[in-house]
Order: C-alpha cells, then sequence, then structure tokens
C-alpha cells in the first residue's frame, strides 16, 4: 500500500503531534509548579483577593469589604492547576501514542501490529481524565460556593432561597467509545494487510 496522500497528512499529523506533545508537556510542569507554590504559600499569594465573581453569562462586582475565604480559594486554585497539569501530562502521553500510530503510515502501511492497542489505551485515557476532570471540577465549584459565600450574596426579600445544581458532562465517554471503536477497526484491518502480505 502506497498512497502518497495518506503518507503526507500522517507525516504533518506526525510533526503537529509531537509540537503539541512539547507544549503540553512544559505546561503541565507549569501547572503543577503552581499548583505546588499555591499550596504552600496560598497566603501570601491571595493577599489581594478579587471580588469579581464570574457566574457565567452573570458577572457580580462585590464591595471591597466582602470577605472572602483565602483557605478555600487556595484549594480551589490547587485543585485547579493540578488538574490542568494532569490533562496536559495525558495530552502529552496521548501524543505520544499517536506518533507510535502516524511511524508505519508515514510508510504507507497505516494496519500495522500494535495501532489498535495504542487506540484502546488513547481510549482509556479519555475515560479517566474525563470522569476525573468532571469529579474535580464538581470539587472546585463547591470550593467557590464556600469561598465567596454565595447564599450572602443574594440576601434579598425577592429571593426565598438558593439553590446550587451541579451537573457532569459525559460527552467524553462517547468519545472514548468511538475512539475504542476504530481501535477495532484498525484491528480488523491489520489482519486484512497480514494476509496481503502473506498473499504476495
Amino acid at each position: 500500500m502506497n498512497n502518497k496522500k495518506m503518507i503526507t497528512t500522517a507525516k504533518n499529523l506526525d510533526i503537529l503531534a509531537n509540537v503539541g506533545g512539547k507544549i503540553f508537556g512544559a505546561a503541565g510542569i507549569v501547572c503543577f509548579v503552581i499548583g505546588i507554590l499555591t499550596l504552600f504559600l496560598g497566603g501570601k499569594m491571595f493577599t489581594d483577593l478579587s471580588t469579581t465573581l464570574d457566574l457565567d453569562f452573570i458577572k457580580l462586582h462585590l464591595t471591597d469589604t466582602f470577605y472572602v475565604d483565602e483557605t478555600y480559594i487556595k484549594y480551589y486554585v490547587v485543585l485547579s492547576t493540578l488538574l490542568g497539569g494532569c490533562i496536559c501530562f495525558a495530552t502529552y502521553y496521548t501524543s505520544t501514542l499517536l506518533r507510535k500510530i502516524f511511524a508505519p503510515m508515514k510508510v504507507g502501511r497505516p494496519f500495522e501490529v500494535g495501532a489498535s492497542g495504542y487506540l484502546k489505551k488513547i481510549g482509556w485515557i479519555v475515560l479517566v481524565v474525563g470522569f476525573i476532570s468532571q469529579f474535580v471540577g464538581m470539587s472546585s465549584r463547591t470550593l467557590l460556593v464556600q469561598a465567596y459565600s454565595i447564599e450572602k450574596i443574594f440576601v434579598s426579600e425577592a429571593i426565598s432561597g438558593v439553590e446550587f445544581i451541579f451537573t457532569m458532562n459525559f460527552n467524553f465517554v462517547f468519545i472514548a467509545l468511538a475512539v475504542f471503536l476504530l481501535s477495532y477497526v484498525f484491528s480488523y484491518g491489520q489482519v486484512l494487510q497480514q494476509d496481503s502480505d502473506e498473499t504476495l
């Protein structure tokens, strides 16, 4: 099999995965450093906390005298940056797996042994990181609620109560399933390619 268009595309994607992987790897290190510094120097890093609270399409400008709990903010930043670091390192590892898939494609052999296994690993990465990010996201929002005492902000005669609804996005599950399905396609293509090589 010698498809020039496929070979050119694989080479370009390999370069993109290589550069992108290095960028995400560096970003992951930065995130972990910030997270660790925040954990140990939180009090010094949050001496002047913002009194602007952004709730999706609503931005609340709080008074300078409004009390913001630095402890909750510290743990919010730590969780967020460590999650960002994990996602960056997972992306870096995914880029190395993609490069292993692109390697035989660059010489015109897309269904080489091992490609389906690499895709399954990518599928599991998507699942694990997806679940972790959703859990940490909910935890982070809970910390923000505590840090800014949201109930006190909405004290009004027009409001009888405040309810917090935290939802989880499971789109990553469908992405993982698509990757697993693609791995089986590659596995079947590997068998066909082996049969073709034996015939030749």
